[in-house]
């Protein structure tokens, strides 16, 4: 029997991704951000063109490598095991020259746009390079199985914003990020899904990183290519961002070359957010810590309560 071509599809017949049938994430430009909180919370996943201009950009990859301690050239170097890919570090509170690029004027009106009303503030930044969290994940999972966090599974009351900031040379792509379509909320989800006809649960792509080991043991790949075909890939270029729900089910994509990648993690400053800034103050201090709530408050991202109470821990540690 002559085989079926499948080369205009997919070179190992994996099949088509069903979630490409219907819009899975928003684009907006910085100039415009009319929308954006409707479509943050449809979505739960939107990249915002041209939050940095070519100077700010330059800036955030020079800075950043020099806080990784690594450069493009170590790429070679991860990939041969000689050094570990940077991942980590509360880069906001050790270096205050990420503070201008954390908050400029874009990323201040996107935190406005999506997190209105009550003050929001920004609890938790990371750095990495050559680095990717490969595997299907949430941020936070902890948070979505505690009532009083506001941020169930279910229908949340609250939500957490990743901004994504991956920074680059100009004319090289900066990031490729995955994620699984509607996963940030299981009504959305289950809709869509019976839409077009998709079987899978809302539940099983808990198991992705489970079927990476599976396929790398024994070479079958057949259950892992199925769910990776669920997968809604967004690009971003020099300059862009992208915005993630925390509860959205998410992966990096594979290293092939320089990566750089900067987190921040906005929410509304309610008591859930407050407690969990004070366990961290309770075990120490950083360096620059209260400097940057002071930061956060003069640019409109902290409450005057937050930097009072910040500002207590570190006398207390003192």
């Amino acid at each position: 029997m002559k085989p079926k071509y499948v080369g205009y599809f997919n070179e190992f017949g994996n099949g088509l991704n069903p979630w490409k049938m219907i819009a899975t994430h928003a684009i907006f430009d910085s100039s415009d951000l009319t929308g954006l909180k409707e479509a943050f919370e449809h979505f739960g996943l939107v990249v915002v063109r041209r939050v940095y201009d070519k100077e700010e950009t330059q800036r955030f990859y020079e800075l950043q490598k020099k806080f990784c301690g690594i450069g493009d050239e170590d790429i070679k170097r991860v990939v041969s095991g000689e050094i570990k890919p940077v991942v980590g570090g509360t880069p906001a509170l050790t270096e205050p020259g990420f503070w201008p690029l954390i908050v400029n004027e874009n990323t201040k009106r996107i935190v406005a746009e999506i997190l209105p009303g009550v003050p929001a503030t920004e609890f938790g930044t990371s750095a990495g390079a050559h680095y990717s969290a490969r595997g299907l994940h949430r941020d936070f999972p902890q948070w979505y199985k505690m009532p009083k966090s506001g941020m169930s599974l279910e229908r949340p009351s609250d939500t957490s914003l990743r901004i994504l900031i991956y920074p680059s040379k100009q004319g090289v792509t900066a990031g490729t990020f995955g994620a699984v379509p509607f996963s940030h909320r299981r009504d959305l989800y289950e809709r869509y899904a019976k839409q077009l006809g998709i079987k899978h649960s809302f539940d099983w792509f808990e198991m992705h990183r489970d079927l990476i080991k599976k396929a790398v043991a024994t070479g079958d790949t057949k259950e892992l290519d199925e769910m990776e075909s669920n997968i809604d890939w967004v690009a971003a270029d020099p300059g862009d961002v992208v915005l993630l729900d925390s509860k959205m089910q998410h992966s990096g994509d594979f290293i092939t070359g320089p990566r750089y990648l900067f987190t921040t993690s906005f929410a509304k400053e309610n008591e859930f957010i407050l407690n969990t800034l004070r366990q961290r103050w309770s075990t120490g201090m950083k360096p620059h810590e209260v400097g940057y709530y002071e930061y956060l408050h003069a640019n409109g991202l902290a409450s005057e309560q937050l930097v009072h109470e910040c500002r207590a821990y570190a006398a207390k540690a003192a």
